[in-house]
């Protein structure tokens, strides 16, 4: 019914423009140029920024599905023909500002119901190159929330190798540094205990050979002196006990 009632608007606007170039002489190749260089030009800034605002993919796609259908079925050849014929190069601003007051926001509801998933992928190619840099500017923060939940776990799957050797050569390089470290903390740590423990073992042996050599000596030197005097004591009795003998005989 929507489209039927765009279609009646359509055709009254045409019989408008057919009896403002009544009489005129039309060439239909120059027409349809001028045609679709007209129709682009009435997808102003405003009905561009209100359908970005208010379709998803879901939507677009159910309006391109249920517009083509409709206009195929509906949209002869004999009606096509008359549009044509009617619009022409005297098209003024004057009309053009008339049809895009009539663009209210009744019609573009009805547009964005009608948009469903089965938006072709040439339909979707036009609507891209339309998109400038003036709509990428005005992509609002909520859009942008969206985009970023709906990238998932596939995206991290599909990280190619390059990155993760990358990242792997980085941890490595930064594990192969701390184990390093550790490993020179530990070995000064070992080889400084087993130095101080050589170095324990031959101070005390050092010492200990000292101190024996000290000690041997000074008993030696003990028992020479205690030898000596026994040695003098026994002689001296000795010669005692043989004088004595010798005077009693």
């Amino acid at each position: 019914m929507a489209v039927m009632e765009t279609e009646a608007e359509l055709l009254g606007t045409s019989e408008s423009v057919a009896t403002v170039a009544a009489g005129d002489s039309v060439d239909r190749s120059e027409l349809d140029d001028q045609l679709d260089d007209q129709l682009v030009d009435q997808l102003d800034d405003q009905l561009v920024d209100q359908l970005d605002d208010q379709f998803d993919d879901q939507l677009v796609d159910q309006l391109v599905d249920q517009l083509v259908d409709q206009l195929v079925d509906q949209l002869d050849d004999q009606l096509v023909d008359q549009l044509v014929d009617q619009l022409d190069d005297q098209l003024d601003d004057k009309l053009v500002d008339q049809l895009v007051d009539q663009l209210d926001d009744k019609l573009v509801d009805q547009l964005v119901d009608q948009l469903d998933d089965q938006l072709d992928d040439k339909l979707v190619d036009q609507l891209v190159d339309q998109l400038d840099d003036q709509w990428v500017d005005q992509l609002d923060d909520k859009l942008v929330d969206q985009l970023v939940d709906q990238l998932d776990d596939q995206w991290v799957d599909q990280l190619d190798d390059q990155l993760v050797d990358q990242l792997v050569d980085q941890l490595v390089d930064q594990l192969d540094d701390q184990l390093v470290d550790q490993l020179v903390d530990q070995f000064d740590d070992q080889l400084v205990d087993q130095l101080v423990d050589q170095l324990d073992d031959q101070l005390v042996d050092q010492l200990v050979d000292q101190l024996d050599d000290q000690l041997v000596d000074q008993l030696v030197d003990q028992l020479v002196d205690q030898l000596d005097d026994q040695l003098v004591d026994q002689l001296v009795d000795q010669l005692v006990d043989q004088l004595d003998d010798q005077f009693v005989v």
